[in-house]
Formats: structure tokens, sequence, C-alpha cells
């Protein structure tokens, strides 16, 4: 198995002198810089995916099962401020054709754990169902670095400048996303663009890959009563579809 690690056209030619760069189009380039993503696992059918995640810039990959095509992540124990990300990169093996990767994204549990007193205060009734999804803001977005170059934040976790959504439905509460994107059961899952600067649809090959990032943050403090002891679970599930 090799882990494809060959310099695409777009990497060659953005890259070269891009240290000497410091704005574009008269916006700063100011960002992370590019990260290594320490863990890696394959799907069985030509699928790579280097991955990571981070809670308040410290790992979290703890809470993360990965089971080769899907990463499951589980977020309890939150406060107002907190915030984490989640980073795969896929990549194809030797001898996989061309493909197009694919992704499925499901809102697993909603787990209330407890109703405290705090809680009924703030008006939740629910001893079944937390309420953590509704507060959690969440976005996915190609991971690709600043103006679609690797040495400027790819893989950092970060939306920098010129990088994209997935899909114009996947910034909002965790609950909206959820409810937006297909999830992993549905017939038709979400077709990711292997090179999301250029224009058209491409697929992988053997000489490029593509990450996206999963962010997530608590930023409402008023929600910290009627969200106590709630935590949520959800999946992100990928495969490729070769190139007819």
């Amino acid at each position: 198995m090799k882990h494809n690690r060959n310099l695409t056209r777009r990497k060659l030619l953005l890259g070269l002198g891009a240290l000497g760069v410091s704005t574009a189009g008269g916006f700063a380039i100011v960002t992370e810089p590019a990260r290594a993503l320490d863990h890696t696992t394959t799907d069985g059918n030509g699928l790579v995916l280097d991955w990571a995640a981070t809670r308040n810039g410290g790992d979290d990959s703890g809470s993360v099962t990965d089971t080769g095509s899907t990463f499951s992540y589980s977020a309890l124990n939150l406060m107002p401020g907190d915030s984490g990300t989640l980073t795969v990169e896929m990549s194809l093996t030797d001898g996989t054709a061309d493909s197009f990767p694919q992704f499925a994204f499901e809102l697993t549990r909603t787990d209330e754990n407890d109703l405290t007193d705090p809680e009924r205060e703030a008006g939740d009734d629910t001893p079944d169902e937390g309420e953590l999804q509704n507060y959690l803001d969440v976005k996915i977005f190609y991971d690709t670095g600043t103006l679609g170059v690797d040495m400027w934040g790819a893989t950092n976790g970060e939306q920098d400048l010129g990088e994209g959504l997935i899909d114009p439905d996947a910034e909002g509460t965790l609950a909206e996303v959820a409810d937006a994107l297909p999830d992993k059961d549905d017939v038709e899952w979400l077709t990711l663009d292997a090179e999301p600067t250029t224009s058209g649809a491409d697929p992988l090959t053997d000489n490029n890959t593509v990450a996206v990032s999963f962010g997530w943050v608590f930023a409402r403090s008023g929600a910290i009563n009627a969200t106590q002891t709630d935590s949520v679970s959800f999946d992100l599930n990928f495969y490729v579809a070769e190139v007819e």
C-alpha cells in the first residue's frame, strides 16, 4: 500500500516562492500553519484517511472512534467557549481508479443523561432528549490551505481565505446541518470535489489529496443551564465512487 504524497500541479506552482508572500488581494494571510495528521485508517476499498481531532487547541482523538470509513465523534462535558475540530484528509492507494469522494453526516445520539434542577428552571422538560445539538454551531469545509496552497494552513482545522463549505447547508447548528445533509442511509451521498479551488468537479487520483474539516463551537453562554449534562454523538462517513 502506498500513501500518496505526490505534488499536484496546483501545489507545485502555487508553492514556489510562497514563503515570501504575505498578502493576497489586500487580505493579510494570517493563519495557523499546515499541520500533520497523526492517525491513519483505510476503508479497504482504496481510500486512505489521515485524521486528527482537537478540543480547545489540544488533542481530542480520544473522543473519536474510526471504523475505516466512519468517524464517530462524541462531545460531552462541554462549557460555553469550548471549540473543536475533526480534520480528515483523503487519498487513494496504488492501483485504485480515479474516484469521487462521497460524504454523509449523521447525528446519532442526543442524550440528556440527567435532568438537573438548573435545566428544569431553564425550561428543559425532555428527560430523554438533550438540547446540546441546538446550541453547537458547526461547519464543514474544505481544509486545503489559504487560496488552495497547502503550506498556508492546509489541514489546520481553520477556515482560511478561499476555503469554501463542502455544501451551502454545511453550516449552522449541529441539528440544522445534520437535518440538511445526506446521512449514510440515503441513496445519494454528497459528492466532494478533490480540487475545490479549481473550476468543475475533480476526482481523487494518484496525484492528489483533499481534506475536509468539521469545526464546532459552543459559543452560546446562555445555554449553559439548558444543556447541563447533555451530550451528542455524530458520524462522518466517507467512501469513493469510481469515475464512470
